[in-house]
């Protein structure tokens, strides 16, 4: 039972005493969800959807009582807005997103009949930063991280660098950098961002909520501002809130996507008479004209990325890293 506030979770102990144990608000509900170690929750694909959700409700109660006390027991309750200010109402809705989201993890991870929740390589990876347009690489120190997938990255202003990486047992942490990449912390205070939730690929975080996806997401792009996802069959579609999408323009053989200063590009890979990497910029809600292709060995979908920032394209394929000064018609 989730209320939204002490108060009406009092009430419904008072009605239903022996509810007490499974009874939470909202908020605290999803910070406990939030830590709950999903590796936790039985894989066997005999266990029915009762039992599994079950199961994920009693390991967030065994967390009570675990956690250090808030300083302020407020910060568990939804403050009402109603017949308050435009202002009271966005609060509301910033303290019930966060919490919401936690929960969903939760729920779905729990609801993988027979899958688990693994999936996260093993051993971690390494987190590497450029100074020299992509020259030389040196590898950042991630403190007390072990981040095994990367989720999503941005690079918002001066040298700040915020990502969203799995660790071992694929719970998800958030990580800052404020000197360009060369050394990592935890974020202390999480803001949601633009990502692929890990375990369904159909469903999109965004910074206002969770949004369903019209397709089945191969990649996601985001400038921060708005996303780009690469769609299995091909296709590319566009929000700038996650609820609502662009009608898909086809991209054949696409296999990565990025926001450029131009705007969206695509790269593909196996085209006709190109046997390397392609890349496009979709303008207008259509395809653009092809650049270069570009022969390296080993890019295909999962080990290609594509980015741009500044008048200049970035190029990851294979163990390759190009830099193009003219939007992909040439690369060096």
């Amino acid at each position: 039972m989730l209320a939204l506030s002490r108060e009406h979770r009092r009430e419904v102990v008072e009605l239903l005493p022996r509810a007490s144990r499974h009874t939470f608000t909202l908020r605290e509900f999803g910070r406990l969800a939030e830590v709950a170690d999903l590796a936790e929750l039985q894989p066997a694909a005999d266990l029915s959807i009762d039992s599994r959700m079950r199961e994920a409700v009693e390991l967030v109660a065994q967390l009570r009582g675990s956690l250090p006390p808030l300083a302020d027991p407020a910060d568990d309750d939804v403050i009402d807005p109603y017949r308050q200010s435009p202002e009271m109402y966005e609060q509301s809705s910033q303290q019930i997103v966060p919490a919401v989201n936690s929960t969903v993890r939760l729920l779905r991870a729990a609801s993988q009949l027979g899958g688990g929740v693994g999936g996260c390589p093993d051993p971690a990876g390494s987190l590497e930063v450029s100074f020299d347009d992509g020259q030389t690489w040196q590898t950042g120190e991630a403190h007390t991280v072990d981040a095994r997938r990367l989720l999503q990255i941005v690079a918002t202003q001066g040298d700040l660098v915020r990502l969203a990486a799995q660790k071992a047992q694929c719970a998800t942490e958030q990580l800052r950098s404020f000197i360009g990449g060369t050394s990592w912390q935890l974020e202390p205070e999480p803001s949601p961002m633009w990502m692929l939730d890990p375990a369904d690929a159909t469903l999109v975080h965004t910074p206002i909520g969770a949004h369903t996806l019209p397709c089945q997401a191969v990649q996601l792009a985001s400038d921060g501002a708005q996303g780009a996802v690469l769609c299995s069959d091909g296709a590319v579609v566009t929000s700038v809130d996650g609820e609502t999408w662009s009608e898909p323009v086809a991209v054949p053989h696409g296999v990565a996507i990025g926001f450029t200063s131009e705007g969206v590009a695509v790269a593909s890979v196996g085209e006709p008479e190109c046997a390397g990497v392609r890349t496009r910029l979709l303008a207008g809600g259509a395809i653009g004209a092809p650049g270069a292709c570009v022969d390296v060995a080993g890019a295909g979908d999962g080990n290609t990325a594509l980015t741009g920032d500044a008048g200049e394209w970035y190029l990851w394929a294979g163990e390759s890293f190009l830099r193009s000064a003219d939007a992909g018609q040439t690369w060096g």
